[in-house]
């Protein structure tokens, strides 16, 4: 199931129904009319649709899925092969709390831009699945997740790599395809393997930051109920630890 910009379907006039705009009420409907149609033999292959126009502009206002090292079609503006190979420049973590104060200056504005480029290709590329960044994680990564089902069928349980989307009228938000209680906010990304962040922290923080839309109650409820319940040695969320 997909949620877009196009015009609803499945007899659905108008959408929000009777002025609902909190998206999580939205899912639920979503999620109740597709079970319908799939019982009623009418769902096929067809896309269900609902305005979410009030999601995708909220959290494109402060998480990014763009890598601003590449063009819209994805290719590399530049090549950094040679700074890899000969890191003449300092890591984006080594700066001081002086020099990225310096950087935070008015008319430093283009060494801002830069450090952000190259804490981006440093931190947020998920590019470390073996033999083929591009394919499945071997089952020894962190981030394999056998699929339920089948015994030697591994994918990316962060989701990478991600498809690319160029026009912002092609975000959505969608249930994962692994995982139907999840949904995904997709924006726009030029780059598979980048992880979606906020730009600010990872300036501030001067390391590796995550950052996802979460579009509906439930996924807010189980994040939090997740977190709280986390052991603090991390042996598992059964363990339930509170400070």
């Amino acid at each position: 199931m997909e949620c877009s910009k196009a015009q609803p379907r499945f007899g659905i006039d108008t959408w929000p129904p009777f002025g609902i705009d909190n998206f999580h009420v939205q899912a639920e409907l979503l999620t109740v009319r597709r079970e319908e149609a799939r019982r009623a033999g009418l769902l096929g292959g067809q896309v269900m649709d609902c305005k979410i126009g009030q999601v995708i502009d909220f959290f494109a206002k402060y998480i990014t899925e763009w890598n601003p090292n590449k063009t819209s079609t994805g290719e590399e503006e530049v090549s950094h092969v040679a700074e890899r190979v000969n890191e003449t420049t300092p890591h984006t973590a080594s700066l001081s709390e002086a020099e990225m104060l310096d950087l935070l200056r008015d008319d430093n504005a283009a060494a801002l831009l830069d450090y952000y480029k190259r804490a981006v290709r440093t931190e947020h590329i998920h590019d470390f699945h073996y033999p083929d960044p591009l394919g499945p994680p071997n089952p020894s990564q962190p981030c394999a997740q056998l699929l339920k089902g089948t015994t030697n069928m591994w994918y990316c349980k962060n989701g990478y790599p991600r498809d690319l989307i160029s026009d912002p009228m092609e975000q959505s938000v969608a249930q994962d395809a692994l995982r139907p209680e999840l949904w995904r906010c997709n924006l726009c990304r030029n780059c598979p393997l980048m992880n979606s962040h906020m730009p600010m922290v990872t300036i501030g923080t001067q390391s590796n930051t995550d950052a996802a839309g979460v579009v509906t109650r439930h996924q807010a409820e189980m994040y939090c109920c997740k977190y709280c319940s986390k052991h603090w040695k991390r042996v598992g969320q059964r363990n339930d630890y509170t400070r």
